[in-house]
């Protein structure tokens, strides 16, 4: 018996002398695998290599040397010519653990309950567990570590002490100039911004705001008393506050109702300038507005000073009604710096990318020659009219508005004609307050009021900021925006995998149920369904172009939503001009129509074929998807939208209604929407 490894040649002659001779090899060692061992979990690429023989993972053709770098479980099969099969079971996980309740950077002014999913944690370098409250005041830093060894940290501080104001005291009278200083935070004399350190000298009765990072508030209320001769015999007036932090002479107590105007600070690269504003109220509407004006040369000689991409804050405080008037060249000048530009008031921030203003578009649209200057830009923030408020009510159903309904607009003018500038070509955002009595646990999206008076759904994530609830709203359109509280369930799901999905993307008005009662989780979608329900859950309502497909008309129910997906290069048509609207559509095509949608959210869609075929490769039937899906499928599984069962894509599956709620969901949580 030969038993020991080695290459042999075997020579047998017979009597007269005819030979045979056999070569053969005894290979009893199993191919050697580096890079990766059985069991291990991983939290970074891995590129495998082995030494001989032919290689499956996941059931798929592996070559030595590629990299493994999606997410998911894997079984490597390598079997040597003699048969020796070296089997190694490993795991890719890169993705950091996920902590709610709390947000890095902030400071908060009340206990905050801090959860994550998975992985151990610590809180100042001691151990800590998922769900426990933070209450003692001070600054931390939470390290959650999962078993791949991804990390979260994030650092944030518990303050629950109000600013302490020194020189003066609540209801203090005083007959002098007073100096007024402050520890921290920000302030208002009156309403107006007020800087520590400087004097008070006019008479007066006066209230002073400090407000610190966390939200803690202090009021004081004082009066100063100063007698003075004036050529009526009378005594010295109230004042409003000047630009530079003293007391200007104006005559009424810091209340400006008519055109009379005061500094307002404009704060630029998180630097306070407080010369290059002005503001006074006057009625619009039936309503008291704030109305900024910028001075152009302060303004740009600041701006001109900045690097790229500086932020401007315009904070307007204690009014729930402002306009920021602007000229085209001053938005040219911020569009060249990309500039982001933020309007503060009371209930709502206003955030835009100067760019999104389009600014050459607007002076195209006004006229031939016209010079930026001339055109006079206004955005305004306030709270809707009590009409919108009346349609938003009646288009809500059994949902519940939680928060004020506020109107965001952005206008420009030149010689008598006026457009609205009401479509972007980037997600913008709004910035909604929410009331203190209403549940954090009951806020579920954002809402907004379309042209034709319905109530749709638009992108919306709630944070806990300054210690207050906040919905972020991200829409390509201006219009009038609010909060609701919606629940939504149906009969058929309750032991159902997609349960926790499909009520989300319903209660935010996504989706809807074959009736009130059921869903049909399990049953296919059409064409037309995927379109509407895409279009619904990006918010996208306004159209551009009328569709041209030969199956697709003005009658059909679908017509709207496939007329907004084409606006937008969602959707497109079949070359004989059809759009198939009440095909089934394939889980392979639905990964197409969700990249779209990333391009359009701007995520980060780059990819290497090699990395596309990699992903794919990780999937047991990858190889079935066409050329023209697998950049979409791939970046679609590369984000968790696409996870597959039982490591199958199953590309050529009818994609169902839950299978749509789920990976909808997962779209717009990975572009940060949700």
């Amino acid at each position: 018996m030969i038993s020991a490894e080695g290459s042999y040649t075997l020579v047998v002659s017979d009597a007269a002398g005819n030979a045979t001779t056999v070569s053969f090899t005894i290979d009893k060692t199993k191919p050697v695998v580096s890079g990766v061992e059985d069991g291990k979990l991983y939290n970074t690429d891995k590129t495998v290599t082995f030494d001989e023989g032919k290689a499956t993972l996941n059931d798929a053709s592996f070559v030595s040397g590629d990299t493994v770098s999606h997410d998911g479980d894997y079984t490597l099969i390598v079997t040597d010519k003699a048969g020796n099969v070296t089997t190694i079971h490993f795991a890719i996980d890169q993705t950091a653990p996920v902590v709610t309740g709390i947000t890095n950077g902030k400071s908060y002014n009340t206990d905050q309950t801090i959860t994550y999913i998975e992985g151990t944690a610590t809180l100042n370098d001691e151990p800590y567990s998922s769900g426990t409250t933070v209450s003692e005041e001070g600054s931390y830093t939470l390290v959650v570590t999962d078993a791949a060894g991804n990390e979260t940290k994030v650092s944030f501080t518990i303050d629950k002490t109000k600013p302490v104001i020194s020189g003066i005291s609540d209801q203090g009278e005083y007959k002098t100039a007073v100096t007024v200083t402050f520890n921290e935070g920000i302030a208002t004399l009156n309403d107006n911004p007020f800087t520590s350190g400087s004097t008070i000298s006019n008479g007066g009765k006066y209230t002073l705001v400090v407000t610190d990072e966390a939200g803690n508030q202090t009021s004081v209320g004082f009066t100063i008393t100063i007698a003075t001769t004036n050529p009526g015999g009378g005594t010295g007036s109230n004042g409003n506050i000047g630009g530079n932090g003293s007391i200007g002479n104006t005559s009424n107590s810091g209340s400006v109702k008519d055109q009379s105007s005061s500094k307002i600070v404009v704060i630029v690269n998180g630097q306070v300038q407080e010369q290059i504003a002005e503001a006074h109220v006057e009625m619009r509407s039936g309503k008291n507005v704030t109305v900024v004006s910028i001075n152009e040369k302060k303004f740009e000689d600041k701006l001109q000073k900045e690097p790229l991409g500086a932020t401007v804050v315009i904070p307007i405080h204690n009014t729930d009604n402002g306009v920021t008037e602007l000229n085209g060249r001053i938005i040219k000048a911020m569009e060249i710096k990309a500039v982001t530009l933020q309007i503060q008031l009371n209930q709502a921030t206003y955030t835009i990318p100067a760019k999104e203003i389009n600014i050459d578009k607007i002076s195209e649209a006004l006229g031939t020659g016209v010079a930026l200057e001339d055109i006079e830009l206004r955005v305004t923030v306030t709270l809707a009219s009590d009409a919108d408020v009346q349609l938003l009510a009646s288009g809500l159903g059994e949902a519940t508005r939680i928060a004020p309904a506020v109107h965001f607009s952005i206008t420009a003018a030149y010689n008598g004609k006026e457009i609205e500038v009401d479509q972007f070509n980037s997600f913008v955002e709004r910035l909604i307050t929410i009331p203190d009595s209403v549940d954090p646990k009951k806020i579920t999206t954002g809402v907004v009021l379309t042209k034709d008076g319905k109530v749709a759904h638009i992108p919306t994530k709630v944070e806990t900021r300054a210690g207050k609830s906040v919905a972020i709203i991200n829409s390509l359109t201006n219009s009038v925006y609010s909060v609701i509280y919606n629940e939504k369930t149906f009969a058929d799901i309750t032991h159902h995998w997609a349960k926790a999905s499909i009520e989300d993307m319903s209660a935010r008005m996504i989706f809807e149920g074959v009736n009130d009662k059921q869903f049909m989780p399990d049953q296919g979608i059409t064409r037309a369904e995927f379109t509407a329900i895409l279009v619904r859950a990006l918010g996208l309502h306004l159209i551009d172009k009328s569709v041209s497909f030969r199956d697709v008309n003005k009658s059909n129910w679908f017509y709207e939503s496939v007329s907004v997906g084409s606006s937008y290069d969602l959707v497109e048509g079949f070359e004989n001009g059809e759009f198939l609207p009440n095909q089934k559509i394939t889980r392979e095509e639905a990964t197409v129509l969700l990249f779209r949608a990333m391009n359009l959210a701007r995520m980060d869609t780059n990819i290497t074929e090699s990395e596309s075929a990699g992903i794919l490769g990780a999937f047991k039937d990858g190889s079935q998807f066409h050329e023209w899906s697998k950049t979409a499928a791939a970046l679609n599984a590369k984000f968790h939208i696409l996870t597959g069962f039982n490591g199958m894509a199953l590309p050529k599956q009818q994609i169902t209604r839950a299978e749509t709620a789920v990976m909808i969901q997962r779209l717009l949580q990975q572009a940060g929407l949700i």
